[in-house]
């Protein structure tokens, strides 16, 4: 029961930490596109 308990906090703690994970890599994600897309353009200039 005790240990059962400490599993369940695991489970949660780890689900928690994958969600805010999903969440940080959408924001860079969403960065990374947009930054690319300047990039692009700057390297399309350039040559």
């Amino acid at each position: 029961m005790f240990g059962n308990s400490i599993l369940q906090k695991e489970a949660s703690f780890f689900h928690a930490q994958k969600r805010v994970k999903g969440r940080l890599h959408k924001i860079l994600y969403t960065i990374l596109s947009y930054g690319g897309g300047y990039v692009r353009k700057d390297t399309g200039r350039e040559n």
